[in-house]
Formats: C-alpha cells, sequence, structure tokens
C-alpha cells in the first residue's frame, strides 16, 4: 500500500513538472556570432573557380549591411566585375540581426549570364566541433533576369564548386539568399535539451503507472 501511495505522489509530481516544461519550452536558435568556438565563417564563390572569402565573428563584415549603392568599394567580397556581395548575420527574412541565427548573403551583378555564385556558407570552430555547412533557406530574393531556379539548392549541398545562379539585377536592387544551420552547436553546459528529458520524464511516468496497475 505504502509503494502504491508513494508512486502515485511521485507520478503528480513528475506530471506536473512535466506540464510545466511543455507550457515554457519554446524553440529557439543561438545567435551564430556567439556560437562557443566559432573562429570564422567562410563564403565560396564561383567565378571561373572557386574562392573562398573569411570573415571572423566580430568583424564589420558580418555584423553591418552595406549602404546602397552596393559596389565595389563598399562590397564584403567581389566576384566577377560588376559582381559584388554583401554579407551580415540577420533574421530569417534577411534583416540585419547581429544577433540572429541566419546569414544573408546579397549581391548585385549587371553583366551578362547569370550573377551571384554562392558555393557554400560554412561555419569553422576551433574547439573540436566539425565545420558546419548551411543546411536550409530561410528566405531568397532572385535577379530580374536569368535567374536559374535549379541552382539555388546548391548553396546547401556541401560542394563547394556548385552555386547559385541568381540571375541580373540593377545597382539599387539586391539578390539575396538566407541561410539556417541546423544544431550549429552541441549545448555547452551538459544540460539535456527539453526535449531528451521531457522523454525521460514521460518513460518514468510510463514505468510508475505500470507499477501502480500491478
Amino acid at each position: 500500500m505504502c509503494l502504491v501511495t508513494n508512486s502515485e505522489d511521485i507520478l503528480k509530481k513528475l506530471h506536473a513538472l512535466l506540464l510545466a516544461a511543455v507550457a515554457s519550452c519554446t524553440i529557439s536558435a543561438a545567435p551564430i556570432r556567439t556560437l562557443s568556438g566559432l573562429t570564422n565563417v567562410t563564403f565560396y564563390e564561383v567565378t571561373s573557380s572557386v574562392n573562398s572569402f573569411l570573415f571572423a565573428p566580430n568583424s564589420v563584415g558580418l555584423t553591418t549591411r552595406a549602404a546602397d549603392p552596393l559596389n565595389n568599394i563598399n562590397a564584403d567580397f567581389v566576384g566577377a566585375p560588376t559582381e559584388n556581395y554583401d554579407v551580415f548575420f540577420s533574421d530569417a527574412n534577411g534583416a540585419l540581426n547581429i544577433d540572429g541565427s541566419f546569414i544573408t548573403i546579397e549581391g548585385v551583378y549587371g553583366a551578362g549570364g547569370s550573377g551571384f555564385n554562392i558555393g557554400e556558407v560554412q561555419l569553422n570552430f576551433n574547439n573540436g566541433s566539425p565545420s558546419l555547412f548551411a543546411n536550409s533557406i530561410a528566405s531568397s530574393a532572385p535577379g530580374a533576369t536569368n535567374y536559374i531556379a535549379a541552382n539555388l539548392n546548391n548553396i546547401l549541398d556541401g560542394n563547394t564548386a556548385t552555386s547559385t545562379a541568381m540571375g541580373q539585377n540593377g545597382a539599387n536592387q539586391r539578390m539575396r539568399v538566407t541561410v539556417g544551420f541546423a544544431d550549429p552547436a552541441p549545448p555547452t553546459n551538459g544540460v539535456p535539451e527539453p526535449s531528451t528529458w521531457m522523454l525521460g520524464l514521460a518513460g518514468l511516468g510510463g514505468v510508475f503507472a505500470m507499477r501502480r496497475r500491478q
């Protein structure tokens, strides 16, 4: 009898704790800039060959958005002539946010063919965590002409030699791709994520319920 009473009390407490956890649990991504061990972000751009451009997490390049018109003077890096790029931390819609969990690449291109050829975006760490390529596209804005939609996902394939082809636009009309990173870094404090310990609580609750029936 004592066992049943104790099991009921514990089960009630576990149930209350589980409900509180569900009510308070929110999905939030860590700011990329403050990820533990992040040393730099590499952008791979394809013009004739693969070119790489590295930016430290707190660099001016990643924490500011260049003013219009975007040109080869204020661009963060340049591909082909008249192909100028601006990169920065952002929200999912591409708005500047230095503590955002997304990275936005904007660009202009006015020559022939299709420009804005980004191969990959890569996070690099010095704490033993493996480098991580962008693995989702949150939003994008192609050029007015010569956009090759089938190439957009090349920014996610892990191959630096394949690239987007966003088209052409005017000097004041930027093309854009905003990318995200799923689970960019494990927790650094050893505390399991809510989904992990909530499943554990649910399992314990099931054990006590079975004992109560017995």
